[in-house]
């Protein structure tokens, strides 16, 4: 578990940030982790992103709090970016995002068989990752939160959503538009070989 001090920090930046964004990796090796992760960003209504580096499924895509593939540009408009379990999120290390803290929560932060890992934190939180995410749940519950800077921060991630995931829906109509027809063996659509 995270030193009672680390799980502090944590707290005082996810409570204090108004345009946060976590980013996740490996969370979901671990049931428990999952959950945790799930429980944490419904309470705080945190935008997710699960890059395509993540090694498992680590979010519910259907969430709304699931914020797609890409750190980038959420990350550029953060005051806070979470990295939970990331191994390098952004290369070259030049590209971290302007203005956000950057706190990392993993078991282990730096991985000693990586040659080349940057990941440019201000904070770093080491610990199991299920039982570091349920104490920093339970301080936060604790701690209080802003319902009102929370409900505003669902709503616009709902939006965002609903907007990505109607944008997605249309892709896929219109691609399947596209194979109308019967599809032939060994020969062209719609033509006898």
């Amino acid at each position: 578990m995270a030193a009672g001090e680390d799980v502090e920090v944590a707290v005082r930046l996810l409570a204090a940030a108004e345009r946060p964004v976590l980013a996740v990796e490996t969370a979901g090796r671990d049931p428990e982790a999952f959950a945790a992760l799930v429980e944490l960003t419904e309470l705080l209504a945190l935008p997710v992103v699960e890059p395509q580096s993540a090694v498992s499924s680590c979010f519910p895509r259907g969430n709304p709090l699931h914020a797609g593939g890409e750190l980038g540009p959420l990350a550029a408009d953060a005051d806070l970016v979470v990295l939970l379990g990331c191994r390098s999120p952004w290369y070259p290390p030049s590209a971290k995002p302007g203005n956000a803290t950057v706190l990392v929560i993993d078991e282990v932060p730096h991985r000693p068989h990586m040659a080349y890992q940057v990941l440019t934190a201000d904070h770093y939180v080491g610990g199991a990752m299920a039982p570091t995410l349920r104490a920093i749940i339970t301080r936060l519950h604790e701690w209080g939160v802003h319902e009102e800077v929370v409900e505003a921060r669902r709503a616009r991630l709902a939006e965002a959503h609903a907007r990505t995931e109607a944008a997605r829906v249309a892709a896929e109509a219109k691609a399947l538009g596209a194979t109308a027809g019967p599809c032939r063996p060994g020969g062209r659509r719609g033509h006898a070989t």
